[in-house]
């Protein structure tokens, strides 16, 4: 039987808030196009895991369950972790799973080679299952043994302590995984234990009567908060199965860096927070796609607060209010803020995230990681459009990027900075200044122009962007953004690759 090419890797664990760097072995490869796969084993005798992502629901956050337990320190058993990519949910059938060459048939005759003790479907629906109408979101199924009921009461107990609303908890439901599933036709032919963690897309609470600004009939469940659910429900099964120890971090997304020289395409692991106060889900998936070494975890304040930050190079605050993702961190979070970036992290704001790298207590929402202070607060709902920026000798250099004319930015209300003359932090520096202004209400024009619309700093031994305006939004400026990783990322100077291999095609 071909299970497609294999390959063996050495990976750096993740083994608690402290770095380490020990290798481990992992056996990956691919089944057939879009199915890809990893093995590990431990020291110890334990029983076969086998965990699937995108078999019955497509999304990219559930990519990132896997790559995120892949970090984990294997200590007994055999973990396997199974990645698909399809347009929608596989039917797992006597008819499909005999279809030679089908994704069904590849992934099935996989299970039947590994014979795993437990197989874990991930899983999710629009709505909770109080909501009615057939809704499946915040169920945990499992195959109703004495010792699956007992582990699923485990589970779904370990994350319910992160969910603070009542009705967005989740419930152990025994009885049979979804029909055309792969965990019915496994406990079914191969009387494997199933589980199937069925995450929501949307809260069970309504947005009716709410002042703030939301569509839809139900609030959203943060991409952060759903790829959270999984992997704590997963954390805590491997830990009853002895899978895995004591010392692994829950929250601990990225493998731990380990020594030797930094390659300026070895991985650059970015955070974005996706937390209260931060906007609708931006692309910077989309715009980093010439840089395939960048990976991207939405990162909540739960994991910031956790070490989650350690194994990071960058963190991302967006678009939002800061006045909001400010005390949503708590002063944990900011403390943990405050040391990720003087440790050696970039930290990267745009317009409410670019606010808060302001000085605090002058601005109150600050994380004091600038010496910046906010000019002309009173009227910081100045308006949205486009306006004219230039960039300085500085940012040219540090952004790669040799225009010299007037470039067009969007704005939306971001931060007017001037310096706030702190001792003990180097001054800013300005990567570009507004040459026009947006004026609403009792705002002043004159206010806004030749203030400094990109600012760059140290603060410890990081980097620190900030951007009064929307690069990514903003026609022409698309590659700023990916500029900005890099430089606070400590990669500048690299090139897109297709850029590259266009250079080495030109020799």
């Amino acid at each position: 039987m071909k299970l497609g090419t294999g390959s063996l890797l050495m990976l750096s664990i993740v083994c608690g808030p402290a770095r380490c760097a020990e290798p481990i072995a992992e056996l990956s490869g691919e089944l057939g196009p879009g199915i890809s796969y990893s093995i590990r084993e431990g020291s110890r005798p334990g029983p076969t895991v086998l965990v699937v992502a995108g078999s019955r629901s497509p999304g990219a956050h559930l990519k990132l369950v896997i790559r995120q337990v892949r970090n984990w320190a294997i200590t007994g058993g055999k973990l396997i972790l199974l990645t698909v990519d399809a347009a929608g949910p596989l039917i797992f059938s006597g008819e499909t799973t005999g279809a030679r060459g089908s994704p069904e048939q590849m992934i099935w005759d996989f299970v039947v080679k590994n014979r795993p003790g437990w197989l874990v479907e991930l899983d999710e629906g629009d709505l909770y299952a109080q909501a009615g109408k057939g809704a499946r979101g915040g169920s945990l199924f499992h195959d109703g043994s004495r010792q699956g009921a007992a582990i699923a009461a485990v589970m779904t107990a370990g994350v319910n302590q992160s969910i603070e609303v009542d009705d967005n908890r989740f419930t152990p439901r025994p009885g049979s995984a979804p029909g055309g599933s792969l965990a019915l036709l496994a406990a079914r032919r191969l009387e494997t234990r199933t589980m199937s963690p069925v995450v929501s897309v949307h809260q069970n609470v309504l947005t009716e009567g709410s002042t703030h600004r939301q569509q839809g009939k139900y609030f959203p469940v943060r991409v952060a908060a759903r790829i959270r659910h999984h992997r704590m429900m997963l954390h805590r099964l491997l830990l009853e199965l002895k899978v895995i120890g004591d010392s692994v971090n829950v929250h601990q997304l990225a493998p731990s860096p380990g020594g030797g020289k930094v390659r300026r395409d070895s991985p650059l692991y970015m955070a974005v927070f996706d937390g209260y106060g931060t906007g609708a889900p931006r692309a910077f998936g989309e715009w980093l796609k010439s840089y395939p070494f960048v990976e991207m975890h939405p990162i909540g304040t739960l994991e910031i607060k956790a070490a989650g930050l350690e194994s990071f190079h960058v963190i991302v605050f967006p678009g939002g209010e800061a006045m909001e993702q400010w005390p949503a961190l708590g002063v944990a979070g900011r403390l943990a803020i405050r040391k990720f970036v003087r440790s050696g992290g970039g930290y990267i704001g745009i317009c409410a995230g670019a606010y808060m790298t302001a000085q605090y207590p002058k601005y109150r929402w600050g994380l004091g990681l600038l010496d910046a202070d906010i000019l002309d607060h009173d009227h910081y709902a100045r308006g949205v459009g486009m306006v004219k920026i230039e960039l300085t000798d500085t940012g040219r250099e540090a952004l790669s990027e040799p225009r010299k004319s007037l470039l067009d930015l969007h704005y939306g209300n971001g931060p007017l900075f001037v310096p706030a003359g702190k001792e003990g932090i180097p001054d800013y520096r300005a990567f570009a200044y507004y040459r026009t202004a947006i004026a609403r209400g009792e705002a002043k024009s004159e206010t806004m122009i030749d203030t400094p619309a990109i600012i760059a700093g140290a603060y410890g031994r990081g980097r620190v962007i900030a951007s009064s305006g929307h690069t990514g939004w903003s026609t022409g400026l698309e590659d700023f953004f990916p500029r900005f990783v890099l430089w606070t990322g400590k990669r500048e100077g690299v090139t897109r690759p297709r850029e590259q291999k266009a250079k080495a095609g030109d020799k």
